[in-house]
């Protein structure tokens, strides 16, 4: 099923992760712009990130998130549209729920916490599992792991189950 996931090899995951660039650059290769998905990327790992004990999601952060996730995986007609859709003071409430569990989590119930604050984003229109923690990771990625649609089905999982 998923060696990787199931490993406690930290060798294991360095590969993983020191594999990505290629990984991201054989991805481009099969796109119709490769240069959309790169600068995505770069703008998502490398945008100076805000204090994240204030910092409020606005919309047009979510859109970029979501254009971000859309360029490398299952492509989601509407799906842009719909996290377009949601209002400012619902993006920004719904993030800042989300963001003072993190904040407040202790190491023994971090998991649990992580799977709240998902929840609590995942409540805005167009913002499933997978989005709320491409939202999350970006600001929060020793809490929350970005797990895409794609990736949770390898691991034998449902799209919507966090668990």
């Amino acid at each position: 099923s998923a060696p990787l996931l199931n490993s406690a090899d930290p060798r294991a995951w360095a590969a993983a992760r020191d594999s990505y660039a290629r990984a991201l650059d054989f991805l481009a290769a099969k796109k119709k712009d490769p240069k959309k998905l790169q600068g995505l990327d770069a703008w998502y790992h490398q945008a100076k990130k805000p204090n994240v004990k204030t910092y409020e999601l606005d919309r047009e952060t979510l859109s970029k998130i979501v254009e971000w996730k859309l360029s490398r995986g299952t492509f989601r007609p509407g799906l842009l549209q719909k996290a377009q859709s949601n209002n400012e003071k619902a993006v920004r409430d719904a993030y800042v729920k989300a963001r003072d569990l993190l904040l407040g989590a202790a190491d023994d119930d971090a998991n649990e916490v992580a799977v709240q604050a998902v929840n609590a984003l995942a409540k805005l229109f167009g913002v499933g599992p997978a989005t709320a923690t491409a939202v999350l990771s970006r600001y929060f990625p020793g809490l929350v792991a970005f797990m895409s649609d794609d990736a949770m089905l390898e691991c034998g999982r449902e799209e919507n189950d966090l668990e």
